[in-house]
């Protein structure tokens, strides 16, 4: 066998001796257990899920774009105009018409950058009979935390 050849199987062996030690060794802990350590932060009460949702409902409804730019924090900010912002406000207002309902579904852990924890909050939303796509839907409110406080990222409505 030529050198390389044993380096690659070698390698090969390492690799697969790594895997292994990896698959067994999770450092005991449970699926629960990992799936906690992704959990919303104690900030997520009930009532401050609720209120960023009834927030949002409030100011889409009575057509406050400038208001809902402003949930944003000054990074997602940076990222678009204010004017783009309430240009796409606007076309979802003309196509969904008004939220008339909704209740927080699930959230997710989206990742980390930094100090900063991800997350997707969903909430299920019904739209009035007057939207022009749907009569139900998907609001995605993403936050970032840093400590006991968070900053809104992104809202989507599917």
């Amino acid at each position: 066998m030529q050198r390389s050849q044993i380096v690659i199987v070698v390698l090969l062996v390492l690799n697969l001796v790594a895997t292994c030690w990896f698959g067994v060794n999770q450092g005991g802990v449970s699926p629960k257990e990992r799936a906690s350590l992704n959990a919303l932060p104690a900030v997520f009460t009930d009532a401050e899920k609720a209120r960023l949702y009834n927030r949002f409902q409030r100011m889409f409804n009575a057509g406050d774009f400038e208001g809902l730019y402003d949930i944003f924090s000054p990074v997602a900010k940076a990222q678009f105009s204010e004017e783009k912002a309430i240009k796409e406000f606007s076309r979802l207002k003309q196509y969904y018409d008004e939220v008339s309902g909704g209740v927080f579904q699930y959230s997710e852990f989206a990742g980390n950058k930094g100090s900063n924890n991800y997350y997707n909050l969903y909430f299920s939303v019904k739209f009035s009979d007057e939207s022009e796509l749907d009569r139900s839907g998907i609001l995605k409110i993403t936050v970032a935390t840093d400590g006991d406080s968070y900053e809104v990222y992104g809202i989507r409505l599917n």
